[in-house]
């Protein structure tokens, strides 16, 4: 094992955490949604990374951070772009091939919308719908999909300097309707992580009740 510093670890160099790990996994199996909170370098990251690569049965687990996001659509768009990565889709296409073409097709229908428009208008995707439509569109057979999401709490504060607080809580709003609504519910679960504390971000906007629905991991 390698002493590495200011890095995120996998494989060999991860310390072994069993009874976080176990925490963790419990709380993803409840069928909840997690936010994951701990100070920069404590191993926030390594703990998803870890998960990533172990993997447990019945669940699909796809990591992205969202530090420079700043935008709702931005936000939207890296996440199922995430889900039309090989990275995804291999294992995916292993356990149903009718899901991973589905997933294909659906990719291959966004990224001619992408190209055939010019650049400065590609806003014209709402990549908040498309996602739900994947989502719903596709036959998960009772497999889970779990997201993490790191450094969520940058990407929520980033979208208060850029765009303001109301469409930083329309943001919030659109996460928690995900995380609620049955339909998106049964096959999909997240995980935010962030060195910024969410909470006192949503306490600012005064939308604390947005996010107390999430199952907290310190």
């Amino acid at each position: 094992m390698k002493n590495i510093a200011g890095q995120a670890v996998r494989g060999d160099n991860f310390f072994e955490r069993p009874i976080l790990l176990k925490q963790f996994q419990h709380k993803i199996q409840s069928g909840s949604s997690v936010l994951l909170s701990a100070p920069r370098r404590v191993g926030k990251t390594s703990l998803m990374f870890h998960m990533q690569d172990i993997g447990m049965g019945g669940y699909y687990f796809i990591y992205l951070i969202t530090e420079s996001v700043n935008s709702r659509n931005e936000f939207f768009k890296r996440i199922i772009h995430k889900i039309f990565d090989e990275e995804f889709l291999t294992p995916m296409e292993k356990f149903s091939k009718k899901a991973a073409r589905t997933i294909k097709d659906i990719a291959a229908r966004v990224n001619e919308i992408g190209t055939s428009i010019k650049l400065d208008k590609e806003s014209t995707i709402d990549y908040h719908e498309e996602f739900v439509n994947l989502i719903k569109t596709i036959n998960w057979q009772g497999q889970t999909v779990v997201i993490m999401v790191d450094e969520f709490s940058q990407t929520v504060e980033n979208i208060i300097t850029d765009e303001g607080d109301t469409s930083a809580v329309r943001f919030l709003q659109l996460n928690r309707e995900l995380r609620q609504e049955p339909e998106i519910n049964r096959s999909v679960r997240f995980v935010y992580s962030g060195s910024i504390g969410l909470e006192n971000i949503v306490n600012r906007l005064n939308a604390i009740h947005l996010i107390n629905d999430l199952d907290s991991l310190s």
